[in-house]
């Protein structure tokens, strides 16, 4: 039946080839349709899995009325809808293509309007925002759709808050949100507006946009979350008896009956504030005891952990607290690691503790001395640091922990804010008891005294006035004369391989020569130090399949031609996807980071998903905070646990290639998450996420 109804209406229009063409278009318009539904309810920013295989169907469609019928009345529309389906898979560099040759092709059709605007969302995502800025406001000047217009006015005030430029940000929100105040997209500028208070630390104009919001706001959850965030910015700015009246209201409403937990955290958090320490103590012990393996419990029992370490004398509570915590809630990756943190620093603390009671005073001075470091640079005690450095540098001047004590003190004192000519006496005083030590070599250049000529007398110096004269004082013609001299007088040191390697890359760097002598500089260092993790650098340094268009020039080879040429053009491989990457896979980690399952309304986790980052890793295996997502998921809330776990990550130092290390290059670092064996319950592979194997 429907057959014969479909020949009648062609019949009707007089042109059977027109209908083929219009049922391939139906079909592929069906296809993006039915992916597009997808993915607005999965809310995903990039199609992936079922939903990019219906675009993909769309794409080849489409393409057929192109290929057979390009002259067609539905031309411009499938190459709109190829242009748009390129741009939903994330493949922004060819839906680009689609719509500036739907521009150009077809310049009188109405749908150049909406490629105009695409093509503007297609060069923010890009990495080029000032072109998109350009077109999408002349998308809001002359467009003459007035959805397009909005939503291309929108995006223009949307591009600074992406960014993070907060402050730039507001007055395009401000702008648009008097435009249109009734608006969806207008209850998102204003919560927009709202975080960027929060992020400027202006929290009466935070608590301000976050009331407007919850007046406007008809979804249920939206209002909660402006109420709690209004709440939030009252203890913010100080005022903790209205947050806490606030917090206490709300958990009396039976409309928030699940969030009560938090809530009643919260009402404590305000009375610790001000000092009403006992009621809080019962608030948060109540939590932890009525709602238990919840967030809200873990936040009460690090809470509680906190007030027990302060007391001093009831550290072994506090540390079981924490212990608590870590147990009660490890969905938040950043709560799970500040519990282990500070479980594990009091364990330390309570050691150091027990260990000052002996008569040896070498172990005093070490003991009192790792206890400044622990205050220091974990718990964040500079006076506790102080008055324990201070004791090693009074009590024990003639231990080896007397020279770095003077070190911390002057950095103690900075961390407190003190004056720098504090920490410049401290580094003198240094220098002038005890003047042959590392810790003088340190510290006389940043006093303004040279580096004397007789720290020959050990590795130790030259390696570090070596390393001074290289990275501080960007001085290689004299780090490569102490390397030399680290070399030739302490042949069986254990500074040997890094010293000959940095002897290599400074020759290869500093002093290019068009001989062989880097390659054999490199060669000395994989030939005496082959099992070190110096000794395989150089070796791949040497070969040029592991790190294409670095090649050092080995005997014969100084006239050769450096570039790469093809005698079959046709073998060349001309798209991103298809061109190999050259980038450093990272080891395999020490530590994974933690990873937490986002809850993303309307998504079903099937299937693994892939996440892939450039990060650099320092040498103490800990990842740096400029990594770069290259490869997203396909959803930013997956992306950014991703991220978490991410920079929670500690590799072993010993297999970091030194090269990349010295040189602050960066590795690639895949994750390959699986999905939760249950759905909504992640504990079941939250210890390992990742999975077996699939982690590079």
């Amino acid at each position: 039946m429907r057959i014969s109804r479909l020949l009648v209406l062609c019949a009707l229009s007089g042109a059977l080839g027109g209908c083929v063409y219009y049922n391939t278009f139906f079909h592929a318009r069906k296809a993006y349709n039915e992916a597009e539904e997808q993915q607005t309810k999965a809310h995903a920013l990039v199609a992936t899995g079922s939903m990019a295989q219906k675009y993909s169907e769309a794409i080849k469609k489409a393409s057929k009325v192109l290929q057979n019928h390009p002259k067609s009345k539905y031309a411009d529309d499938a190459l709109l809808l190829i242009g748009k389906a390129f741009y939903h898979t994330g493949e922004y560099a060819r839906a680009k293509e689609k719509f500036v040759e739907l521009a150009s092709v077809f310049r009188e059709s109405p749908l150049v309007g909406e490629s105009r605007y695409y093509l503007g969302m297609s060069e923010y995502y890009l990495g080029f925002p000032e072109r998109a800025r350009t077109i999408l406001d002349e998308v809001a000047q002359k467009g003459k759709n007035q959805e397009l217009r909005d939503r291309a006015r929108f995006m223009i005030a949307r591009i600074p808050f992406e960014e993070e430029r907060y402050e730039d940000a507001l007055p395009g929100l401000r702008a648009y949100l008097s435009g249109d105040p009734m608006s969806e997209r207008a209850l998102l500028a204003d919560s927009m507006i709202a975080v960027c208070y929060w992020e400027l630390e202006q929290y009466d104009s935070a608590r301000a946009a976050y009331g407007r919001l919850e007046a406007a706001a008809g979804d249920p959850v939206l209002k909660y979350h402006a109420l709690y965030r209004r709440s939030e910015c009252a203890y913010r700015a100080g005022r903790f008896e209205q947050g806490k009246a606030e917090f206490r209201k709300l958990a009396g409403d039976d409309k928030y009956f699940e969030q009560k937990p938090l809530l009643e955290y919260q009402v404590a958090s305000g009375l610790l504030a001000v000092d009403s320490v006992t009621t809080a103590v019962e608030i948060l012990k109540r939590v932890t005891r009525d709602y238990p393996a919840t967030e809200a419990a873990a936040r009460s029992y690090f809470a509680l952990g906190e007030i027990y370490e302060e007391r001093g004398d009831s550290l072994k509570v506090a540390q079981e607290y924490f212990r608590e915590a870590g147990k009660a809630w490890t969905r938040d990756p950043e709560l799970a690691a500040a519990t282990v943190q500070r479980s594990t620093q009091i364990a330390q603390l309570l050691a150091l503790k027990g260990s000052i009671s002996g008569e040896d005073s070498t172990s005093f001075a070490a003991s009192h001395f790792l206890l400044g470091e622990l205050y220091l640079r974990q718990l964040n005690e500079p006076d506790s640091a102080l008055e324990q450095f201070r004791l090693v540098v009074d009590d024990f001047s003639e231990s080896e922990y007397a020279p770095p004590a003077f070190l911390n003190i002057a950095e103690a004192s900075l961390a407190k804010g003190a004056d720098s000519a504090f920490a410049r006496a401290m580094w003198r005083t240094l220098v002038d008891r005890y003047p042959q030590g590392e810790a003088a070599m340190w510290a006389r250049p940043r006093v303004g005294l040279p580096v004397p000529d007789d720290i020959s007398t050990s590795d130790v110096l030259l390696m570090h006035a070596a390393e001074h004269m290289l990275l501080d004082q960007e001085n290689p013609d004299s780090a490569l004369t102490l390397y030399r001299r680290l070399i030739e007088r302490f042949p069986d040191s254990r500074y040997g391989a890094k010293a000959l390697f940095a002897q290599a890359w400074i020759l290869e760097h500093h002093f290019p020569r068009a001989d062989s002598s880097v390659y054999f500089a490199y060669r000395a260092v994989a030939d005496q130090y082959g099992g070190t993790a110096y000794g395989r650098a150089a070796r791949d340094l040497m070969n040029p399949p592991v790190r294409p268009g670095r090649q050092i020039a080995g005997p014969g080879q100084e006239n050769a031609r450096t570039d790469t040429s093809y005698t079959d053009t046709s073998a060349v491989k001309t798209t991103i996807a298809q061109t190999q990457d050259t980038t450093v896979l990272a080891p395999e980690p020490l530590q994974r980071g933690p990873f937490e399952y986002p809850a993303i309304p309307g998504f079903t986790w099937r299937d693994k998903l892939e996440v892939v980052f450039l990060i650099r890793i320092n040498d103490r295996g800990e990842v740096e905070s400029d990594l770069e997502l290259v490869s997203s998921s396909g959803h930013r809330e997956i992306d950014e646990q991703a991220k978490l776990a991410v920079q929670q990550t500690r590799f072993d130092p010993v297999k970091l290639d030194p090269f990349l290390t010295v040189t602050r290059q960066r590795y690639k670092y895949v994750l390959i998450i699986n999905p939760p064996t249950a759905p909504g319950n992640p504990f079941d592979t939250y210890q390992d996420p990742f999975g077996t194997g699939e982690q590079n």
